[in-house]
């Protein structure tokens, strides 16, 4: 077999790897809220002095408070007798790694949910990351 040697410079290599990082977060968080509504996805941006906050809204069925606990936990999948969901695939990894992904920012993740009425996934990101 062949390979390459390509040399570039490590910051803007890094860079990289970290928006894709991020993106990948955000690509993760929005195909859940497309995945669990069957209403709009909105997703707002707002930003203060030293933070970016980025907010995800459906408007679908819901995460029980007793589940919200634990859907940061990697494999945790919800129970599919309440989220009727079940045949959507996914291993139940994403939010963790979104967590992850977050902390490693310095920033924080946050799921806010009523049953019935929408989830609000909030990511909160020191400004510059």
């Amino acid at each position: 077999g062949r390979f390459f040697l390509l040399a570039v410079a490590w910051n803007a290599f890094c860079a990289v790897c970290i928006r894709c990082l991020m993106a990948l977060c955000l690509r993760n968080v929005i195909d859940n809220a497309i995945k669990y509504s069957s209403d709009e996805v909105r997703v707002v941006l707002t930003e203060s002095e030293d933070k970016v906050r980025i907010s995800v809204v459906d408007r679908g069925q819901g995460i029980a408070e007793d589940q919200l606990e634990h859907v940061f936990e990697p494999f945790y999948r919800g129970d599919s007798s309440r989220t009727g969901h079940r045949d959507q695939g996914g291993f139940g990894f994403g939010l963790s790694l979104c967590q992850s992904i977050v902390d490693a920012h310095g920033g924080r993740i946050d799921i806010q949910s009523r049953i019935g009425e929408e989830t609000v996934v909030t990511i909160e990101l020191p400004k510059g990351q």
